[in-house]
């Protein structure tokens, strides 16, 4: 259960060699991983689609009827943290994050039980099913485009062409700057973003002087190195505070640190920690399938966990939280 993207991956006590993280989703097929979203009806009441189906990310103008459709919910279990009440995510009036969660976790549910239920007919869900759940730039990137076009143009985008937020997103920053930026200024070279290609609708949104100047320069962004760097910063930063905690919670000294997720296929983020934690931490490094780390991890944690108590003649389930606590 990610901020941005979940999992899930499942094995066969008596096979725990084989690992199988799931790569079937509804809508999607062949990745390991769905966004962390969910799309209501008009009012909020009965979920629609979950996933990517919720995101509608690609440009479509045969879709009709995209307009009407509500705009997702993203970025929920931020909730829980401690951030300013107007620093949390946008929710409707009509939902609390909890009820939020809970519909997250039951479409999630459905799919593991048809999943599991595929595989071995016989099984008994959840009665004989142990579940560990794993529990604790975009951002940045938008507030540079803020500057560009102004605050009030790029919320009007998300509230009525969301999907074509996603798609500069997704297409744009996560495929062409988050995975490829080095942080290195000599083999940096500045990008261009072409407006028009990824949201064509955000034009009619710009006013005043953010108009005149984009017209300038045809609505073109440059990126140079000094903005693509202030948009990972604060998110280096925070994971470096994070992990230098962890540190120094730990008694005995840290042998390695391995980054799993998205984004730790950041090449910036690795020399950033490394640079950091190279006196502390002998191995920094990413795993050879870092999005599927954590829940593989999960599976291991709970195939390793003894009950406190005997189960002997019962069907037992195990639910635990694999995660900071483990790690401690």
């Amino acid at each position: 259960f990610g901020t941005t993207h979940s999992s899930f991956a499942y094995v066969h006590i008596k096979n725990p060699e084989t690992i199988i993280v799931n790569s079937t989703w509804p809508g999607r097929e062949g990745v390991f991983k769905i966004p962390t979203a969910l799309e209501y009806n008009e009012t909020y009441t009965q979920v629609i689609n979950w996933g990517d189906l919720a995101l509608y990310d690609e440009l479509d103008d045969t879709v009709d009827d995209l307009n009407k459709r509500s705009r997702p919910i993203e970025l929920f279990k931020l909730h829980l943290s401690n951030l300013r009440k107007d620093q949390k995510p946008w929710l409707p009036p009509q939902l609390d994050y909890r009820k939020v969660i809970v519909d997250y976790f039951t479409q999630m549910q459905i799919l593991i039980k048809s999943t599991l239920e595929r595989r071995w007919p016989t099984i008994s869900f959840p009665q004989q099913v142990g579940l560990i759940l794993t529990i604790p730039a975009e951002w940045e990137f938008l507030h540079f485009l803020e500057r560009k076009v102004g605050f009030q143009a790029l919320e009007k985008l998300k509230r009525c062409n969301y999907g074509q937020m996603q798609h500069l997103i997704r297409r744009f920053f996560c495929n062409l700057v988050k995975c490829k930026f080095k942080g290195d200024p000599t083999t940096f070279k500045t990008m261009r973003l072409i407006l028009p290609r990824y949201c064509p609708d955000l034009q009619d949104y710009v006013t005043g002087e953010f108009k005149e100047q984009m017209e300038e320069v045809g609505w073109i962004v440059k990126l140079d190195f000094e903005s693509v760097k202030g948009m990972f910063d604060p998110v280096v930063g925070r994971i470096i505070k994070l992990i230098d905690g962890q540190l120094n919670d730990v008694r005995e000294r840290c042998r390695a640190i391995f980054l799993v997720g998205e984004f730790s296929e950041s090449p910036y983020l690795l020399s950033r920690v490394r640079e950091a934690f190279k006196d502390r931490v002998s191995i920094i490094a990413v795993p050879a399938l870092p999005i599927t780390a954590v829940v593989r991890g999960a599976i291991i944690y709970g195939l390793n966990f003894k009950p406190t108590h005997d189960l002997s003649g019962e069907a037992s389930s195990v639910h635990r939280i694999y995660g900071m606590s483990a790690l401690r």
